[in-house]
């Protein structure tokens, strides 16, 4: 179960257009929809300035970005691709690599076989 929490400090804007924006920049593009298992943003407002902080909690890692901006919606989307850049690296180094070492082939057994001979 997934548990979404969204603070807004100083008095920034939080309407259900910029939830639905950071739902949709934080979970569906970042390719981490079916595995999210803690999300909590950090909206501030410092004057014309509005930082963005966002830590996930999935059952690939953790991941943590921060974005900034005059504009809440440049920002969300800067939030978003960072954390998109994480996921992907995250998932670069999981995949198996191809063709990272000689593979081992089974030697055949060249060692004569003894056999009786029958003596006369």
């Amino acid at each position: 179960m997934m548990q979404v929490r969204i603070s807004n400090l100083n008095d920034a804007k939080l309407s259900t257009a910029v939830r639905e924006r950071l739902m949709q920049k934080l979970i569906q593009h970042t390719g981490l929809e079916d595995h999210i298992l803690d999300l909590h943003v950090t909206l501030t407002q410092d004057g014309r300035m509005t930082c963005i902080e966002a830590k996930l909690q999935s059952d690939q890692g953790r991941y943590f970005a921060k974005a900034s901006g005059e504009n809440l919606y440049q920002a969300i989307d800067h939030l978003g691709e960072k954390v998109r850049k994480q996921a992907e690296k995250k998932r670069r180094l999981v995949e198996p690599k191809r063709a990272c070492g000689m593979k081992r082939v089974p030697v055949p057994d060249m060692t004569p076989a003894i056999s009786a001979v029958a003596i006369n």
